[in-house]
């Protein structure tokens, strides 16, 4: 390996390491200069350029990587990440596919490859890689978040209950997964413990428009039309002054 390349290669990681990203590209792009073959140089290149939102470059630099060592699996991971970035679900699948055939226990891989089979709407699949991604990995609250997510999107709501209390029990205190957690209850008609979960997301952000929609719906099936509609006359007031905050059923 070229010295002086590698230099540039460390001072550019440097550079990424604090947010410094147009910095470390200068020094990467010195060290391919040095040395055109210099995969790690090529990859941390396409790892600064996706980063600045430029993933079809990213694309292109691991290909290069790749095609001087096609079992290089940060050039896998990566490519795949841009690829789903540029909304290439199936191809971003293929990467992971390829990172997961090389090393089983790639717990990212499985977790990506899961979101690549969701955004297909191949639910069954992208379960089965995020049951993949906790055997692995024990502690991984977004894998316990998208399996309950996924099984909620398939009608299992009494098991996706299961694993919203395990993403809760590791990550408390996050909205986003009590509010679906609620829908997942008030999908089962067990409305007073939908309220219960709406109002606690409510505690911690009164501006959750799903969470007021939701409850007033709650608290119509429980024939409280007048607290009902005070609801909705909050999310009309919400939805006056700006969207509300999106959240993945």
């Amino acid at each position: 390996m070229d010295n002086e390349a590698h230099d540039y290669y460390r001072r550019g990681t440097a550079l990424v390491c604090v947010g410094r990203f147009i910095e470390a590209i200068e020094w990467f792009d010195r060290a391919l200069e040095r040395d055109p073959r210099y995969k790690e140089a090529l990859v941390a290149l396409a790892a600064a350029v996706d980063r600045l939102g430029l993933f079809r470059e990213a694309v292109l630099s691991c290909g290069q990587a790749l095609e001087i060592d096609d079992q290089f699996a940060d050039a896998w991971f990566i490519k795949g990440l841009a690829l789903f970035r540029l909304s290439l679900y199936a191809e971003a699948g293929g990467c992971f596919q390829e990172l997961v055939e090389m090393d089983h226990s790639h717990a990212e891989a499985w977790f990506m490859k899961g979101n690549c089979h969701y955004q297909l709407g191949e639910l069954t699949d992208a379960i089965r890689c995020y049951e993949e991604t906790i055997k692995i990995h024990r502690k991984y609250p977004k894998a316990f978040y998208n399996t309950a997510v996924a099984l909620a999107e398939t009608g299992q709501y009494e098991e996706a209950l299961r694993f919203y209390d395990q993403c809760l029990s590791m990550n408390p205190g996050v909205g986003t997964v009590i509010t679906n957690r609620a829908v997942a209850l008030a999908r089962l008609e067990r409305y007073k413990d939908a309220e219960e979960g709406f109002r606690e997301a409510l505690d911690l952000d009164l501006r959750d428009v799903t969470a007021w929609t939701n409850l007033g719906l709650c608290l119509s099936r429980l024939g409280r039309e007048q607290e009902a509609f005070a609801c909705f006359e909050k999310v009309r007031d919400l939805s006056s002054v700006g969207p509300g905050r999106n959240i993945v059923r």
